[in-house]
């Protein structure tokens, strides 16, 4: 009996436990599924500032959430409801110029903050060189409260403004802006947004600072009772840690680079994100050259330790190239990470719970699976609604942004899979394989001369090609070819890039000169040029099908490109990017790329530079050297600023005939006694040794001077010449005095 109750308590028991379970949202253990929710773009249903979407930030007002989006090229934000994440609705814009938003040209990076039951977001602008604060607490009537520009009112390292992170201190609120031309970080005291100020600010290579050249990214974390800052910086290929605690003096504590001590996804890092595991505090960084993510421990920011990493193409991993953007979630008891790759076009999802054995669990790209606004995704942020997780990722290229789901349950998960095609990751007709100029991902070679530059042909590798430095002459006709091969044949490729004068650690679209062509489906081919200071002219594009290889049938997209150049540019690596109808791109860089030289046919820049308080209208001589209307040369470092002329005595002219006053008379001197004295010794070698005080011919000791008067002769003749006038001088006064007399008698 008694083993029949409890068999009985059991079975109660467990229905009970299987009613439970299945009463639970059927969420899956690792988001391995990711499910497109909504997208919009800029120019529809209200949405007017989301031209080259750069970065995103969530933030929550009165139950409702919102995001704040920063546009490049708009030079704006965007304010978003999306709160239903399958119906997101635009509430208000701002641009540079407008309402009293005057730093907001090139914003490239958002943070939000909250002062005394206000919400604000600080923006990072890139052309601005600055930061514009704005208060969101009514998204849809956001307003400008203050803004403050590099080299104004202590901001010494605001030049190329690239990403800003907030913290608080003793109840006051500051932010850290990362600057990539300046190469250094500002830190502000934002706790009065009508009024911010600057507080500290360090450069690389001062101070025990040593990685922040092309500083991107920043981040703050707490360990213990003291606050830090890690720094991405693209150039250094590394990571700096800062000591914030102090926002009056902060200080460098430890940094770390690619390819030393166990770091090896570091080259060109951009992103990051903190996050917490079992006690311990681990940073991810999102590096876009590495097409990869280093993890690393920064739980003792002396002495950071690298963890794990991981790159594109490897264990799982499809979508990390270009990796840009990256934000942590967590699910259940689980701990995620998503990056935005800007050259893969889309998202990648890591299970970071495990700090040393990161695994990919999903990834999808632009175009596929009903992800429309992904191309060139750059930012990302996560946020919750109910009891789902989501993300909005900026797109860049597409002038979007896209929700994601990213804990969709088993039920769904299903469905999804049951209406894709059979192929790999739902992807249609199996095509995930990116065109290419030379060899596939497992390095078999399926085209050869990939790349030819005015007769110089290179076989070009995965990513990186080693190519001899190319001369390339101004005003001169230049001709570029690629043989580009794509497994769906040479008719599915739609778009090519290829961008000149970059730097070690610059990708694509950083050129400031680069040539696009595109495909449409009807088979129009257009030519469209990104060419902002006047680089190319004469630029034409053919294409046709030719063999990729001698050896092989296999057939490739020939384009030839034939340019001209107008001016040279700073740097000379160059770079190809192509995708094909389903949006599967790769991207190549050669270096040590193309060389233009010769005298730019634009007619020189001019500017404004200010020189105590005067305005002068200079024009451009050279790469960092300028004139003036008044023929002052002015040198550019951050800003142009005047030469220093010592000034010197004035030098009276060259007269033949001058008065001791003159400037040059003690030089005239010394020259005609040196005369002298070169002509006496000519006609008497022996006349000067008599003379034994005679030391320098240049100085010459005249005799005592004779008084004439003490002459006896002269004296008698003195003496005679008075004694005779005196004579006269009586006759003339007796004759005087006679003549009156006469008169008087009369």
């Amino acid at each position: 009996m008694k083993n029949e109750i409890s068999r009985s308590a059991f079975i109660v028991f467990s229905s009970l436990l299987f009613i439970l379970y299945t009463l639970q949202p059927a969420f899956a253990v690792d988001p391995t599924n990711i499910v497109a929710t909504d997208a919009e773009t800029d120019g529809v249903n209200g949405f007017t500032v989301l031209n080259d979407a750069d970065d995103v930030e969530v933030f929550t007002i009165s139950g409702s959430t919102y995001a704040i989006v920063v546009s490049f090229t708009d030079d704006g934000v965007q304010i978003i409801n999306i709160t239903d994440p399958t119906n997101i609705v635009a509430t208000d814009a701002e641009t540079d110029g407008v309402n009293g938003f005057t730093e907001l040209d090139g914003a490239d990076d958002v943070e939000v903050f909250t002062i005394s039951g206000s919400t604000y977001a600080i923006v990072a602008s890139q052309t601005d060189d600055g930061v514009q604060i704005i208060n969101i607490t009514d998204p849809t009537n956001i307003v400008a409260t203050d803004a403050e520009t590099d080299g104004v009112n202590g901001f010494t390292e605001l030049d190329g403004a690239r990403s800003v992170d907030t913290f608080t201190i003793s109840g006051s609120t500051y932010a850290i802006v990362a600057s990539f031309v300046d190469d250094g970080v500002q830190i502000i005291n934002i706790t009065d947004p009508t009024n911010i100020v600057a507080t500290d600010a360090e450069t690389d290579g001062v101070n025990g600072f040593t990685v922040l050249n092309d500083a991107r990214g920043v981040r703050t974390f707490t360990i213990s009772t003291s606050t830090y800052a890690i720094v991405p910086a693209q150039l250094d290929s590394g990571v700096q840690i800062i000591n914030i605690t102090d926002p009056t003096n902060i200080v460098a504590t430890d940094a770390e680079t690619d390819g030393v001590n166990g770091f090896t996804e570091l080259s060109g890092a951009t992103g990051v994100d903190i996050f917490t595991i079992s006690g311990s505090t681990y940073a991810i960084v999102a590096s876009q050259t590495d097409a990869g993510v280093q993890i690393i421990n920064i739980t003792d920011p002396t002495n950071i330790v690298a963890t794990d990493a991981e790159t594109d193409g490897v264990n799982g991993f499809t979508v990390l190239n270009g990796a840009r953007g990256v934000d942590i979630f967590t699910i259940s008891t689980s701990t995620y990470a998503i990056v935005a790759s800007a050259s893969d076009s889309g998202v990648q999802i890591i299970n970071i719970t495990d700090p040393t054995n990161i695994v990919a669990t999903d990834a999808e790209t632009d175009g596929v699976n009903g992800f429309t606004e992904l191309s060139v995704a750059t930012g990302v942020d996560t946020f919750t609604i109910s009891t789902s997780t989501y993300a909005i990722v900026a797109s860049f290229t597409d002038d979007g942004v896209q929700i994601i789901t990213l804990n969709t349950s088993s039920s769904s998960s299903s469905s999804s899979s049951s209406s894709s095609s059979s192929s790999s990751k739902g992807k249609p007709d199996g095509d995930y394989i990116p065109p290419t100029l030379g060899v596939d991902f497992n390095s078999k070679r399926l085209v050869t001369d990939g790349f030819t530059y005015n007769a110089n042909s290179v076989n070009v590798q995965l990513y990186y090609t080693p190519y001899p430095l190319i001369t390339a002459n101004i005003g001169y006709n230049n001709t570029a070819e690629f043989k580009i091969y794509d497994n769906s044949g040479p008719n599915k490729i739609r778009h090519f890039d290829f961008a000149f004068g970059l730097a070690k650690g610059q990708t694509l679209y950083d050129s400031k000169a680069r040539i696009e062509w595109d495909k449409a489906w009807n088979g129009k081919e257009v030519i469209t040029l990104i060419d902002p200071n006047n680089v190319l002219q004469n630029v034409t594009v053919s294409s046709q099908t030719i063999n990729c290889q001698d050896t092989s049938n296999d057939q490739c997209l020939l384009l030839v490109i034939y340019h001209t150049f107008r001016a040279p540019l700073e740097f000379d690596i160059v770079a190809t990017n192509v995708w094909d109808e389903k949006r599967n791109a790769w991207q190549n860089y050669y270096n040590h790329g193309i060389e233009i030289v010769g005298q730019s046919l634009n007619p020189p820049k001019k500017y404004d530079g200010i020189d105590k308080g005067h305005i002068y209208h200079i024009t451009e001589t050279g790469k960092n050297t300028a004139v003036d209307e008044f023929g002052n040369t002015w040198m550019f470092s951050n800003t142009w600023i005047k030469n220093y002329i010592k000034n010197e005595r004035l030098q009276d002219f060259d007269w033949k005939v001058m008065d001791r006053t003159n400037s040059n008379f003690s030089n005239l001197v010394d020259l005609e006694a040196t005369k002298a004295v070169d002509q006496l010794l000519g006609l008497c070698s022996t006349c000067l040794k008599s003379f034994d005080d005679f030391t320098s011919y240049t100085t010459i000791t005249y005799p005592e001077r004779i008084n004439k008067l003490d002459d006896p002769e002269i004296q008698k003749k003195i003496a005679f010449e008075s004694d005779r006038a005196q004579k006269v001088m009586d006759a003339l006064l007796d004759i005087h005095s006679s003549t009156t007399w006469h008169k008087g008698m009369n």
